[in-house]
């Protein structure tokens, strides 16, 4: 694969290198990746970051491989990859791990800001725990006293989907790392096969 340019892109139209991949930022139709530019954007950022994808062969089935650059940080990947079914698959996992790492790379600047309670992988961060655990504690305490608060729609929703949110993410890293695990035993055994077949 081509080496990424070490910036990210400006909104350009997509296009192919000699290797098959295809490069794009923002691919359009896809949510997580416009959360990702609109992020982008709020944290400062000139540009949005680059995709390359391309059609692979995975354990002999035809998958698609995603990577995604984003700009240098020293606490923080700048590369990252994922690998899915289908190409929506694929850029949507990529840019949700992207929006995770923007997250928890910039979780003292976020504020109140409705991306600043997006799951992050370093869940003890504490800016980001003590926002959401507010933000949490302030829903309780407005739907356990009615009569002397009004109903805060859009603050139960926001709770809710935060709470949502995170469990989710959380079911995603624990089953990326039992497909990693069974991946490594189907290595083994076919190693051991070979070995049994010679």
């Amino acid at each position: 694969m081509r080496v990424f340019v070490a910036q990210m892109a400006n909104h350009v139209v997509s296009w192919d290198d000699e290797e098959g991949w295809t490069h794009s930022n923002c691919p359009d139709g896809y949510k997580f990746p416009e959360m990702l530019c609109n992020l982008s954007r709020y944290l400062g950022y000139s540009q949005c970051p680059e995709y390359a994808a391309k059609m692979v062969t995975e354990n002999e089935a035809q998958v698609y491989q995603v990577y995604i650059y984003l700009s240098p940080h020293p606490d923080g990947a700048q590369m990252m990859q994922e690998i899915a079914p289908t190409l929506r698959e694929a850029y949507e996992a990529v840019a949700l791990e992207a929006l995770a790492e923007l997250c928890e790379r910039h979780s003292g600047e976020l504020d109140d800001a409705p991306a600043s309670f997006l799951p992050i992988h370093y869940q003890a961060d504490e800016p980001w725990r003590l926002r959401r655990q507010r933000m949490l504690e302030h829903q309780e305490h407005i739907a356990a006293n009615p009569a002397r608060f009004r109903r805060n729609v859009t603050g139960e929703q926001l709770a809710t989907t935060a709470d949502y949110a995170l469990n989710v993410f959380n079911l995603q890293i624990r089953q990326k790392l039992e497909i990693q695990h069974l991946k490594l035993q189907v290595g083994q055994l076919r190693a051991a096969n070979t070995t049994l077949v010679e």
